[in-house]
């Protein structure tokens, strides 16, 4: 009777476990193969900063520690400016190196360069559009930023080939978490 008892109460435990640790399906945490490609695709030894990884989006352009690196709508490419500062930039911490010459990674469509922000830091940009994270991603592989509308524009995952990912019709439609 104590073995049937034991039997049972690791499976009630195992089942709570699961579900206590099941996310909503706004987030994807990457398997550990894009794990380790986020990690090795782009060395900060080169100056790369930046990496790719595989996501529920598809592939995305991620820090080196595989948290997904976004672009602002409000942006202006190639203007050499972010609009993101302030309150903005606590919600949406910008990616910013200290090598004025990134070098893009494996996989990375697009030109990786640098603009100078108001404090003085180097902002990561590609094909000239600032590069920011989200205080809401806590893990590597989460894109709960991407389709928020906040901050008078609309955020996206930065898409591996370049582009920005389409938003999220849902997230876009509730106002995202009202940034």
């Amino acid at each position: 009777m104590k073995a049937l008892f034991l039997v049972i109460a690791l499976a009630l435990t195992g089942g709570l476990l699961a579900a206590a640790c099941g996310g909503d399906n706004t987030s994807s945490t990457p398997t550990a193969a894009s794990q380790s490609s986020a990690t090795s695709s782009g060395s900060t030894a080169n100056g790369a900063a930046v990496a790719v990884a595989k996501t529920s989006l598809g592939q995305v352009v991620t820090d080196t520690s595989g948290m997904t690196l976004y672009v602002f709508d409000k942006d202006t490419a190639g203007s050499g400016k972010s609009t993101c500062s302030g309150a903005c930039a606590t919600a949406w911490p910008p990616a910013t190196t200290t090598n004025a010459t990134p070098k893009a990674p494996s996989g990375l469509s697009g030109s990786l360069t640098t603009i100078k922000r108001d404090d003085g830091s180097l902002e990561l940009t590609l094909d000239g559009r600032p590069l920011y994270r989200y205080a809401g991603d806590s893990a590597a592989g989460q894109t709960n930023g991407d389709g928020i509308n906040g901050f008078g524009g609309l955020w996206h995952a930065a898409k591996a080939s370049g582009a920005a990912s389409a938003a999220s019709p849902t997230a876009a439609a509730s106002g995202g978490g009202g940034y």
